[in-house]
Parts: C-alpha cells; sequence; structure tokens
C-alpha cells in the first residue's frame, strides 16, 4: 500500500473528525469496550476528493495483490459507500449485507443478487477492529455459496490477524493503526502523555480501560 494515500486519508480523517484519539476519555465501542480511538469514516463521505482517494486505495489494493473479483459485497452500513465506489470503478456486480437477517419479506441478509454461487467475491468494510462482524459477513457469503479469500478495509486497528487467519481469508488495509499514530503525533493531534496512554492501551487492549 502506497504511504501516501494512508496519511492523506490519516490527515484528512484527523482534521475532519472522522478519526478521534482520546486517550484520556475513551470512548465506548458497539462491541462494549471503551477504546481511545474513534472512527466515523462517514464523515469523509462528504467530500468528493476524498470519496476518490478512498476508492483510490481499494483499487491499489486490488491490483497490487493481484486480486480477481467477480463481485464486491459492502458490508451495513460503513463499507456499502466505498463497496459502490470500488465496484463502479471495477465495472463489477455489487451487493451489500444487511446487519442482521431481516424478519420480513424475503428474510435476507445479502441485498442484490439472487444469489453468489461460485462467484469471487471481495468485501469492503470501513473499519476492522476485533473482525468479529465482518467475518460474519464472510460466513454469510459463503453460505451463500459465494468465494471469499479478500477482505479490504479503510483502517485497520491490526487486533484482527489470527482471526482472519483462522476463517482462512486475507485481510488487507489502506490505513494502519501505527501510521496514523505518526500523522496524529506530527500534526500536533497528541501529546508525551497522550502517546504513554496509547502505549498501555496496546499492550492490553480489551482489558486496559476499568472506568479509572
Amino acid at each position: 500500500m502506497e504511504i501516501n494515500i494512508a496519511r492523506e486519508i490519516a490527515k484528512a480523517g484527523l482534521e475532519r473528525g472522522a478519526l478521534t484519539i482520546d486517550p484520556e476519555h475513551p470512548f465506548e465501542w458497539a462491541s462494549g469496550y471503551h477504546m481511545p480511538i474513534y472512527n466515523d469514516t462517514r464523515l469523509l463521505l462528504f467530500s468528493p476528493k476524498h470519496r476518490e482517494m478512498i476508492v483510490d486505495g481499494l483499487v491499489q489494493i486490488v491490483l497490487q495483490e493481484g486480486i480477481e473479483p467477480d463481485a464486491i459485497v459492502g458490508v451495513a452500513k460503513g463499507g456499502i459507500a466505498h463497496a459502490y465506489g470500488l465496484a463502479t470503478r471495477l465495472n463489477l456486480p455489487m451487493a451489500y449485507t444487511n446487519g442482521s437477517k431481516k424478519e420480513h419479506g424475503l428474510r435476507k441478509i445479502i441485498e442484490g443478487p439472487s444469489g453468489l454461487i461460485g462467484q469471487r467475491v471481495v468485501i469492503i468494510e470501513d473499519v476492522v477492529s476485533t473482525g468479529e462482524s465482518t467475518a460474519k459477513v464472510v460466513k454469510a457469503v459463503r453460505n451463500a455459496s459465494g468465494k471469499v479469500s479478500h477482505c479490504l478495509s479503510i483502517f485497520n486497528y491490526d487486533f484482527a490477524d489470527d482471526l482472519f487467519k483462522r476463517i482462512n481469508c486475507n485481510l488487507y488495509s489502506i490505513l494502519h493503526y501505527q501510521t496514523l499514530i505518526e500523522v496524529a503525533v506530527e500534526g500536533g493531534y497528541l501529546n508525551t502523555s497522550q502517546l504513554k496512554l496509547l502505549e498501555e492501551w496496546r499492550q492490553d487492549p480489551f482489558g486496559w480501560w476499568r472506568g479509572q
């Protein structure tokens, strides 16, 4: 992954508040864990320049890794817009997943095609933290007889490597945690005491915050 796109996305995210770092006042994630970083990459959708930059980054990964997808599937909700951008750029079919199985109508998890039988599917996520929600999408697509070997994301905390190995799926991301921190330090978003707290968090990310 070319570092310039990753760094530009990090800069844009920090400037627009799409990537917020505050180890002194942790954010509660949907998982229930309290973490010092909050991602709202949907804020980047407002800028055509940044939308295109994200698609450029995803295309670079596809080309550099020799990925040859038949279809693109976006993870609800954050991955859908970027999946659309990538599918449009590559002129490929696109589908997306619901957060959970619908309890009405056709009760589908995957919206779009009537089937993914034999299709080589690339899954697009906005942020990968524990990786559990993305792994569920991999399972759903495979249950629909799609072939999934690759997941792409905008940002990756690098917590989920072991999980993706277990499910036999490659995970590639435009921006990783370490690059974000480097850009944040250069931009004056973090001081020495905050960096120390972040180092403590990385040593025990899921047990670090105990309401202190």
